[in-house]
């Protein structure tokens, strides 16, 4: 060890033990003399800019540095110059990125030198790609790339993610440009794209790749100043580039994603859902979107970084960075590989149940929902009542959910959450029209609640018995009833319908002018208007929407209430059910999320 430096990032300061020292969060105490500070202090200036060992032993103290370094040589806070791949870059223009790296990596110059020689292609314009452009070059990436102009990554600037967001070109080669310029909208930042025949209609979306676009960078490698390599022009465009990897940064009025670099065209897809489950967060949480194009800016700048940590491995670029809220707060959200799309799969209802956590169902930015303020006192209300909000649809209803405790009340709101979401899937996909949203706990569990859906309209066409509230045997149902009818003026009257084998009942609430107002069914008259009374108390209170029939009664069956109902009722009923296999932002679902056709 000869040559040495001090890490950026390290602090001293004396104790009466000797000197203490931290690094990174970790801290620790190296014992000695209160002259061990000042002998480092006169020296902190030398070590900070890299100096011979051997001329830090002269003056006061010299005699206490040589253990103290090698002390704080091992603990990691000194480089060894020769061994880091020096001598250090003396760029002034490039200071923060070698700092970065001296402070983090074991060969920092080694890793400035490959900075250098990436080539970086910046696609797109508007405040996002200045910005990752302008970034790039102070990090110095791509600014030694010589005449080689195909890109190891290409930033792609996105205004429509939905619409434009590209894949990476095909076993043929990349495509060729041809200027074309698609604008996302209320944006005005136009996004080049390419298509296979210029003189032929635009491409869609699943055969966009990357604009041709140089390294960042003129092919003038860049030195000190008054050094034949000192001449370095603005960042441009160059000839056609083929990405060796892919990192998609959308923009639009309402956000700004920087995702993760993509080396598999079919992590494309993953992207695009994650950007719209971000967009839908937006919309519902308090803070909502940056503003822009401070949001622009910032997501651009953080793509060049993510860039530096892509070619360095100095940190992860697996998640996406969403920029947010009135101050443009960042925050890193976590995806599976990207590889997993929204495809459905044919079900059968002995298959066994996930074992994911249920949270992520609401899991900020990557969740399907948000939960809702809770509405009054829970303990003055006869049943437990919770409310959420789908962040994929267009609708700002509210779904609710409710039980003899939370937990009952949350997991029923949660199995709405996800018929809501077979829907918008099922849309999505041109699923049968006549097909009906089911979900469940179980594949099971998720059958019967389709299968009785789908029976509910002929068994409301049956002539239905009338259901005095004298006749309600439960008590907790007497006082739905009455909180109903005395407190919040509700007018209703109740009736029972009975599937053709006699086996499962279905309560109907009605308005005075004979309007449903709720229906559920339960394998009991009793079970039955309970589950009816309280939708339409959840409903009341919450301000939530109520759902056409309901199918409470099903996750509180017993097993063998279960497979006997379902085996009877698919004895004499044939159907076709399909689940959603995996959420391309959430991976495997917990429950069981499909789609249910009545033959």
């Amino acid at each position: 060890m000869t040559r040495l430096k001090l890490r950026p990032g390290c602090h001293f300061a004396p104790v009466p033990q000797g000197l203490h020292c931290s690094f990174h969060g970790a801290a620790f105490v190296v014992h000695g003399p209160a002259l061990l500070f000042e002998a480092l202090d006169r020296r902190l200036g030398p070590l900070t800019d890299g100096v011979e060992a051997s001329e830090l032993a002269g003056g006061p103290g010299g005699s206490l540095l040589v253990p103290l370094l090698r002390v704080l040589a091992d603990r990691g806070l000194l480089l060894d110059l020769d061994a880091a791949g020096g001598p250090p870059p003396t760029d002034p223009r490039h200071e923060e990125i070698v700092a970065h790296l001296e402070e983090h990596a074991d060969q920092p110059y080694d890793l400035y030198r490959r900075l250098r020689r990436t080539p970086v292609a910046v696609t797109g314009t508007g405040p996002a790609a200045d910005a990752a452009t302008r970034s790039l070059t102070r990090l110095a990436v791509g600014t030694a790339a010589g005449e080689d102009r195909s890109a190891d990554v290409t930033v792609q600037i996105l205004t429509d993610a939905e619409q434009a967001l590209p894949v990476a070109p095909t076993a043929d080669g990349p495509l060729t440009a041809d200027g074309q310029a698609a604008h996302g909208p209320g944006t005005g930042e136009p996004l080049t794209v390419r298509r296979s025949d210029a003189g032929g209609p635009p491409a869609s979306p699943e055969q966009v790749a990357p604009s041709a676009a140089g390294p960042t960078g003129s092919s003038a490698p860049d030195g000190p100043a008054g050094s034949p390599e000192s001449s370095i022009g603005p960042l441009t465009a160059g000839g056609p580039a083929a990405p060796g990897a892919l990192l998609p940064v959308s923009v639009g009025t309402g956000h700004a994603v920087v995702g993760p670099v993509l080396g598999d065209p079919a992590q494309v897809a993953g992207f695009r859902a994650a950007v719209r489950r971000v967009a839908g967060w937006l919309a519902v949480l308090p803070q909502g979107p940056a503003p822009m194009p401070v949001g622009a800016v910032l997501a651009g700048s953080l793509a060049a970084r993510r860039v530096v940590d892509r070619v360095t491995g100095l940190a992860p670029v697996d998640g996406m960075l969403v920029v947010h809220g009135p101050t443009a707060e960042v925050t890193a959200v976590p995806l599976p590989d990207g590889t997993a799309t929204a495809s459905w799969q044919p079900t059968d209802p002995d298959e066994p149940p996930g074992d994911t956590d249920p949270a992520v169902l609401t899991e900020p930015w990557r969740g399907l929902g948000r939960w809702l303020d809770p509405v009054g006192p829970e303990h003055r209300r006869p049943i437990a009542a919770v409310a959420l909000r789908p962040v994929l649809t267009s609708t700002p209803a509210s779904l609710t959910g409710w039980g003899e405790d939370s937990a009952a009340a949350r997991r029923h709101a949660l199995l709405a959450l996800l018929r809501s979401h077979a829907d918008v899937a099922g849309q999505e996909a041109g699923a049968d029209p006549a097909e009906h949203a089911c979900a469940g706990t179980t594949p099971a569990h998720a059958t019967l609640d389709g299968l009785l859906r789908a029976l509910a309209p002929q068994t409301l066409a049956t002539p239905g018995r009338t259901l005095p509230p004298t006749a309600l045997e439960h008590p907790t149902a007497r006082a739905l009833h009455s909180a109903l009818t005395d407190y919040h003026g509700r007018q209703f009257d109740l009736a029972l319908h009975q599937l053709d084998n006699g086996a499962w009942h279905l309560a109907t609430a009605r308005s005075p002018y004979g309007g449903l107002l709720a229906a559920e069914w339960g394998p009991s008259p009793a079970s039955a208007a309970y589950a009816v009374l309280g939708t339409l108390f959840t409903a009341e209170t919450t301000g939530g929407t109520r759902p056409p029939t309901g199918t409470w009664c099903v996750e509180h069956l017993t097993e063998a209430a279960l497979t006997r109902t379902l085996n009877g009722l698919l004895a004499e009923h044939r159907v076709t059910v399909h689940r959603l296999a995996a959420d391309p932002v959430l991976g495997p679902l917990p429950w069981t999320c499909a789609r249910l056709l009545l033959r």
